[in-house]
């Protein structure tokens, strides 16, 4: 358990302290190659570290406090009170505010999913030039899932729309749903 615990805090110490640098560095930048590579690397890398030896904590002692045992009494009295070790339950209240914030991001994940999928079956499906296009009025941007492309039902009659289905295709062709 506490090595979990452990495990959890150095990724995600890892994770920030390179979403740091990328954001002071990196964004905004236009090479997006590059880009892409630290993200995918730095992930593995913040994955990796805490597996190595003399890593950043690897603590011996588990993560809480710990309590001498405690003899309350007077002189003369009969009862001896005695407070056993406790633990602070430290390591618990860690996983379960990491579980609650991976939950959301879960759930967040879920509903966009679900979201495209929704998009999917109830807009408007049309090919063009060998792409897949879907067309629906609660689409505020355009964007693309895999092979398709979504937009908003006013780009039916646009005379830009081939600029930004060569936009949306670059995405395509470049994996960027995967990411």
């Amino acid at each position: 358990m506490t090595s979990t615990i452990s495990y959890l805090l150095e990724f995600s110490l890892c994770y920030f302290c390179f979403y740091l640098l990328y954001f002071s560095l990196l964004k905004g930048k236009s090479e997006y190659k590059f880009q892409r590579f630290y993200i995918i690397s730095t992930s593995i890398l913040s994955a990796v570290i805490p597996f190595l030896p003399n890593g950043f904590g690897q603590a011996q002692n588990p993560i809480g406090i710990v309590l001498a045992p405690i003899t309350i009494g007077a002189a003369n009295a009969n009862e001896i009170i005695e407070a056993s070790n406790t633990t602070f339950p430290l390591s618990k209240i860690i996983i379960l505010v990491y579980l609650v914030f991976m939950l959301g991001f879960l759930f967040r994940f879920i509903i966009g999913f679900v979201q495209i999928i929704r998009l999917n079956i109830l807009g408007e499906h049309k090919s063009e030039r060998g792409m897949k296009l879907v067309f629906h009025e609660d689409i505020k941007t355009p964007f693309s899932f895999f092979t398709k492309i979504f937009l908003p039902s006013k780009y039916k009659d646009q005379a830009n729309l081939n600029l930004v289905l060569e936009h949306e295709m670059q995405h395509i062709k470049q994996g960027h749903t995967l990411e």
